[in-house]
């Protein structure tokens, strides 16, 4: 009798397919738990719970809580990253109004993964937090910030944005002002982060008013 994706194999790792099933279903569970309270009241059992799954088989996929969430940073900068490299394959073309895609394209993403997005920075604002060392390694920037440097400094040789100014301290203070809805204090646990448009307008407004070649 084949053994179920959700109980692995008996005596032995699970095989390949349930290897990627149980590890999605993982996190699925982790997600659903992060809706309801903040990360730092989830606990491995809560989310074993959610899962169907035994506490020990989260430690064998992710090692600890803290692995677990920071896959699903690195889940969510794979995604960033893809739509920002989405963005820049655009900007051969004459795309107009290149800050405000650049602006939406990083909220949308942000937004469609919030929680995982307010844990990023929460985490990354810690000087003592193993993740955020985990997650950079020997980096001084994540792999989100060096996207957008990219587009920025395809901006700058299309006369589009200044070249006098550094394309990584431009790539910075984007992410920054998207991401600051984040770094509000909320309400309560689990409460949404919210990007509404006219605070996205604004950063648009501010970003080509400081790096727009007039």
């Amino acid at each position: 009798m084949p053994q179920h994706a959700s109980s692995g194999r008996a005596g032995g790792r699970p095989r390949a397919v349930e290897r990627r099933d149980i590890s999605q279903q993982i996190r699925d569970a982790a997600q659903t738990c992060l809706r309801e309270r903040a990360h730092s009241e989830v606990t491995i059992r809560d989310i074993a719970r959610s899962a169907g799954v035994s506490q020990e088989m989260i430690g064998y996929y992710f090692g600890n809580k803290d692995g677990l969430l920071l896959e699903l940073i690195k889940d969510l900068s794979k995604d960033t990253v893809c739509a920002l490299t989405a963005l820049e394959e655009k900007l051969d073309g004459n795309l107009e109004r290149p800050t405000d895609c650049l602006v939406q394209t990083l909220s949308s993403v942000f937004f469609r993964n919030k929680y995982v997005s307010n844990i990023l920075i929460s985490e990354f604002l810690k000087s003592n937090s193993s993740m955020r060392t985990s997650y950079f390694g020997n980096r001084t920037q994540s792999k989100t910030t060096l996207a957008v440097e990219s587009i920025v400094a395809r901006l700058q040789a299309q006369g589009i944005y200044r070249n006098d100014m550094d394309c990584a301290l431009i790539a910075r203070s984007i992410c920054a002002l998207v991401l600051a809805p984040l770094t509000l204090p909320v309400q309560s646990p689990g409460a949404e982060p919210e990007w509404d448009e006219t605070w996205l307008e604004h950063v648009t407004a501010t970003l080509d008013a400081a790096y727009l070649r007039h």
